[in-house]
């Protein structure tokens, strides 16, 4: 149930927690930013919150404050603000949490909740995770750099009203957020990619994209990749949370997103898949246990057999994978896949159908799709084991699955 007359928070008004707050207050609901930089708060107050990129720039009449204690209880706190003063600032803002209130945060890492419902008490507190991102340009300005879904759910799993009613609310108001049931999995799978290229980009202090395609440490900073993904696995599974994957178990696996109707991109992917079930074959290394799959991220168009007659060019052993729009979505966000269809609004309004149909226009049909690019390599106990980025050579793929 959307509820309009939602009060929100937000505990740290740095560049995410603008992003968050504007996106709600510029679609209605009433939100109150809170953060210790003065200027920035004045700024924000006087002029308005900028916000520049996705979505185009504009500015965002929003309330902030750094004294809240000027406030009144809400229903929703979304803590944004570091790790390190997120006790302080709490502590600092019990009086704006009610009987009712929810509290979430989008913060990275884990172990945040716990401070949380030592103060607010345990059945307040909600997960959250997601895959927006944002960067501050200056006192009350930011920069908004895509559309990506959102996370939340009840901290010990399951689900619940208050959570639907709020994902609801939240996706009504310009934030696309998802009612979770396993928000503790949601969570690690996030930290995994964290934990796998943040330390070694600092260590090596390299892009990310860098990281694992064109360094001379290459072969030592995958490796690393992988042990650290490896580690970080069991360390979840010592917290209880069970992050494999159990589609098609017993089986090493290799994801790659795209659509048929590319120029480019999906098909020098797919001949990259191809290339390296050859160069595997040419070396006598047996491809019987691992899979191929080619995931469409354009259900409209990509039917079986179109996407049957697509992989024939390259390879028997790809297997496509098609369904409905809403079928395929969950998948594309447990896979962090962004996928961002055409302009043309009849077209979006068709991809949120749950049914597939021929009839679309031959106007409609010209159209493209903006989708991530990587190829996720599974082991055949459902672990990630590497990701790949578009631009990877066949030899690092054939590297990779030999070490399987």
């Amino acid at each position: 149930m959307i509820k309009k007359d939602t009060k929100v928070a937000v505990l740290g008004a740095g560049a995410m927690g603008c992003l968050f707050g504007g996106l709600l207050a510029e679609k209605g609901l009433e939100v109150h930013l809170i953060d210790v930089w003065k200027e920035h708060v004045d700024e924000i107050n006087s002029k308005g919150l900028k916000m520049m990129g996705h979505g185009g720039d504009r500015t965002i009449k929003i309330h902030a404050t750094t004294d809240p204690k000027t406030l009144k209880p809400v229903d929703a706190i979304i803590i944004m603000c570091k790790a390190t003063a997120l006790e302080e600032a709490l502590t600092n803002s019990k009086n704006i949490i009610g009987d009712n209130t929810m509290l979430m945060s989008f913060q990275n890492g884990i172990g945040h909740e716990e401070i949380m419902q030592k103060i607010a008490g345990k059945e307040k507190v909600l997960g959250g995770s997601t895959t927006q991102a944002s960067s501050i340009q200056g006192p009350g300005i930011i920069q908004n750099h895509a559309s990506l879904p959102s996370w939340i759910g009840e901290y010990e799993g399951g689900s619940s009203d208050r959570v639907k009613d709020l994902a609801e609310t939240f996706t009504a108001h310009g934030l696309e957020t998802i009612a979770e049931e396993n928000i503790k999995r949601r969570k690690w799978m996030k930290l995994f990619a964290l934990t796998a290229i943040g330390p070694l980009s600092a260590i090596f202090d390299l892009h990310h994209t860098d990281l694992y395609i064109s360094n001379k440490n290459q072969t030592m900073s995958r490796k690393l990749g992988k042990d650290i993904i490896l580690e970080t696995r069991e360390v979840a599974k010592a917290d209880g949370v069970d992050v494999s994957e159990r589609t098609y178990s017993g089986y090493s696996k290799v994801f790659f997103f795209g659509f048929t109707h590319c120029p480019d991109i999906c098909p020098i992917s797919a001949n990259l898949m191809s290339n390296a079930i050859d160069q595997l074959n040419r070396e006598n290394h047996s491809i019987e246990n691992i899979k191929f799959f080619f995931v469409t991220v354009d259900p409209a168009r990509d039917n079986p057999d179109r996407l049957k007659e697509f992989l024939s060019n390259f390879s028997n052993n790809l297997i496509g994978l098609t369904g409905t729009h809403e079928n395929l979505m969950p998948i594309w966000k447990d896979f962090f896949v962004h996928v961002e269809p055409a302009t043309n609004s009849e077209h979006q309004n068709y991809l949120g159908t749950s049914e597939q149909s021929d009839e679309i226009s031959n106007k409609e049909k010209n159209y493209m799709v903006q989708h991530t690019a990587f190829y996720y390599i599974f082991d055949d106990n459902d672990v990630l084991r590497s990701i790949l980025p578009f631009g990877s050579s066949i030899e690092q793929m054939v590297e990779d699955l030999k070490n399987l």
